[in-house]
């Protein structure tokens, strides 16, 4: 590692990967046992995010697309994953309570996250531009859910954020 100057993280990724390629010449009959199984992985610190400011919220959101401009402020506000954003449907949305009921999380328990103003009105916004059942259709439902991640990268740089 220090050869190479890597990190522990991408060690671990690199073992992970050499792992599966010799568990597959295994299964296959290629060889015998898995030589780097008894290898363990190294232990990652745990890395805190770095928040964004207000002034890079704001420039962050005027540089990304209307369809990830809606994925960022509700995931901005309400803290969800991606998997809960893109698994979010009309009925776990009450605009009467201002609360967003998360059916499907990490842990596999629910959680009712309240909605700030603007999430309010982005979701009414959205609502009003045709009912699906997914507030915020993926690729595979018509939507653009895949490209958020490059959106996010693209409207970082522009805006001199960086990274997000």
């Amino acid at each position: 590692m220090d050869q190479d100057g890597i990190t522990k993280a991408t060690y671990n990724r690199h073992l992970a990967a050499l792992k599966t390629v010799f568990k597959m010449a295994v299964r296959w009959g290629l060889l015998a046992h898995n030589p780097a199984q008894p290898i363990r992985t190294l232990r990652e610190e745990p890395t805190i995010p770095r928040a964004l400011s207000d002034a890079e919220v704001v420039g962050l959101l005027a540089h990304l697309p209307e369809h990830a401009r809606v994925v960022a402020i509700v995931a901005l506000d309400s803290g969800m994953r991606r998997s809960e954003l893109f698994g979010l449907q009309w009925t776990d949305v009450d605009f009467e309570r201002q609360q967003i009921t998360v059916t499907h999380s990490k842990n596999g328990t629910f959680r009712v996250i309240p909605m700030t103003q603007r999430v309010y009105e982005t979701l009414q916004e959205q609502r009003q531009k045709g009912v699906i059942p997914y507030v915020l259709p993926s690729k595979a439902e018509g939507g653009k859910g895949q490209d958020i991640r490059e959106a996010l990268d693209g409207a970082g740089k522009r805006s001199g954020i960086g990274h997000v």
